[in-house]
């Protein structure tokens, strides 16, 4: 019978904040990244079956709000952006993969503290990944450029500051590059959600459209309805 899950239960570490999944080792299953809310970072390892082993690895330190898995530096495997949240005095970190689910500190130290989401993707349209950073408590949003080796410059950038929660990529007006929709949310959590376009340069600009007013807490890209457009499915806390 379709659309009924079953629950395996696995003991696999402690509390963590944000978690992605991808084939880090190369084995052709998904593995899982969690950032740590008390403890390291972990790279738990699967063995196809959907049983997971822990890794042994512990990397950077504990309260990373967010994580997104990508090719950084061009060799074809699964690196980490991490960024870290409020209360860290903390930069945004990378990790190289060694293509064997090996995760090594790549030495950046990105921006200051307070993140709350990343979003990767050709932003500047010169074929590998950068990064779009959210930020919290009224600090703005940053894009970060990367050399195509997995190093990244911040493109100067100051991208709003309504306290974004989370963002999601994609096309949406239509001209091929990637934009971004911000989830936003404030202390009286009535702050409008905001949509920025890209020039195709990574050069964003603020559309003027400020959408609803709950304090959202997440949001996700996708065609809902059949036209071949992008549409958003927006969460908000109350």
């Amino acid at each position: 019978m379709q659309g009924f899950l079953n629950t395996v239960r696995q003991n696999v570490g402690v509390s963590a904040l944000d978690v992605d999944l991808g084939d880090v080792d190369g084995d052709g299953d998904l593995d899982a990244f969690a950032l740590g809310r008390t403890s390291t970072n972990r790279v738990w390892l699967n063995n196809g079956d959907g049983v997971f082993t822990d890794s042994g690895q512990t990397l950077g330190n504990a309260n990373g709000f967010a994580i997104e898995l990508g090719d950084l530096d061009g060799d074809s495997d699964l690196d980490a952006f991490v960024v870290y949240g409020v209360n860290t005095s903390q930069p945004n970190k990378v990790y190289f993969n060694d293509g064997s689910g090996n995760f090594s500190d790549s030495g950046q130290n990105l921006g200051n503290t307070d993140g709350s989401d990343v979003g990767l993707g050709d932003l500047d349209g010169d074929g590998d990944l950068d990064a779009f950073v959210s930020r919290l408590f009224d600090n703005p949003n940053e894009v970060w450029l990367n050399d195509g080796h997995g190093f990244f410059s911040n493109s100067g950038q100051a991208l709003g500051n309504s306290g974004s929660y989370s963002l999601a990529l994609g096309d949406v007006d239509g001209d091929g590059d990637i934009d971004a929709f911000i989830a936003t949310i404030d202390a009286d959590e009535t702050a409008p959600n905001e949509v920025w376009l890209n020039n195709g340069k990574g050069i964003f600009t603020d559309s003027g459209q400020r959408l609803g007013n709950l304090g959202s807490a997440g949001v996700v890209l996708g065609d809902l309805d059949g036209d071949g457009d992008r549409m958003l499915f927006v969460v908000n806390r109350d």
